[in-house]
């Protein structure tokens, strides 16, 4: 689904625009958006920049499971795109405050 999205999008949608599509239905598939998740973990790992750009712009999960992780997949990323260390470097805010609200 979210690859057909892809394919069909309007050549203009900025990226948050189908993360935004993307992050509403990770709450309406009945396997809590588990797939998505996975194809989102997917693109990031990939080549393709405007793919990165659209899953790095979701905003409802976290693109993988440890701060170490998504550490080691930004540095990938940042060392091809250093235009993106800004939310790559958002994202890995979110999660430390999402961690610490989770330890209180």
């Amino acid at each position: 689904m979210m690859e057909f999205l892809f394919e069909r999008r309007t050549p203009n949608l900025p990226p948050r625009g189908l993360a935004e599509i993307f992050d509403r239905l990770l709450w309406c598939m009945d396997d809590n958006g588990t797939e998505l998740a996975h194809v989102c973990r997917k693109w990031l790992a990939g080549e393709n920049e405007a793919k990165i750009r659209i899953a790095l712009a979701m905003t409802d999960i976290f693109p993988a499971d440890s701060r170490d992780e998504m550490t080691e997949l930004f540095a990938k990323i940042t060392s091809r795109w250093l235009d993106l260390k800004p939310t790559c470097e958002s994202i890995l805010a979110a999660w430390d405050e999402t961690m610490k609200e989770k330890a209180r």
